[in-house]
């Protein structure tokens, strides 16, 4: 009879775990080569281990799952899934009626591509024109001060007001996590909350 012990099967566990990692950590230099090269190895391995930490608290723990996960978090930032602005496009992540992961993902990815292109359009050109506003506006004397909520909303909707508008509804969400997050963090000044 073959007996495998407990040490063997630790260390069969621990390749298997280092050859998922290598794996998605090669899918994300492939897929998102430059930004990958920009990060170097030592982020990219950073975000290889956050992405397998958050995918696994969705039930996410097979290589498609977590590389579409780790895309998701590329595209739409780390913590998108926690994103008060982006919860309609998380929302599948919990959706108790869809009971196949990949098809969970498959619907993120929808609802990723048709935020995208709402805020961004084609080629990204909102985001790009809303850089060259923001970079105008730094550059002006006429700043809004964003010391209050009334303000933020208003440079926000000044600078980048495609984002605005869809993002209406969650915009408050989004500030009173701000908030939260200035006082954790010790930021209590009046822009605190802008960073």
């Amino acid at each position: 009879m073959f007996t495998v012990k407990p040490s063997q099967m630790n260390m069969l566990w621990e390749e298997r775990r280092i050859q998922f990692r290598e794996k998605l950590a090669r899918h994300i230099s492939t897929v998102f080569s430059r930004p990958a090269q920009i990060a170097g190895t030592k982020h990219v391995d950073k975000l290889v281990d956050l992405a397998l930490k958050r995918a696994a608290r969705h039930g996410f723990h097979t290589i498609a799952t977590v590389q579409s996960y780790s895309d998701h978090m590329i595209m739409l930032g780390a913590f998108f899934d926690e994103d008060p602005l982006l919860m309609h496009v998380a929302a599948p992540l919990s959706d108790p009626d869809i009971t196949n992961k990949i098809a969970r993902m498959d619907k993120v990815y929808e609802r990723a591509i048709v935020y995208r292109q709402e805020i961004e359009g084609q080629g990204a050109i909102r985001l790009y024109e809303a850089l060259a506003r923001l970079s105008t506006y730094i550059r002006s004397a006429d700043r809004i001060r964003a010391t209050s909520r009334a303000n933020l909303i208003a440079l926000f909707e000044r600078i980048y007001p495609e984002k605005a508008s869809v993002m209406a509804s969650a915009l408050h969400p989004a500030l009173d996590r701000a908030e939260a997050e200035q006082k954790a963090r010790g930021l209590i000044t009046p822009q605190g909350h802008v960073i």
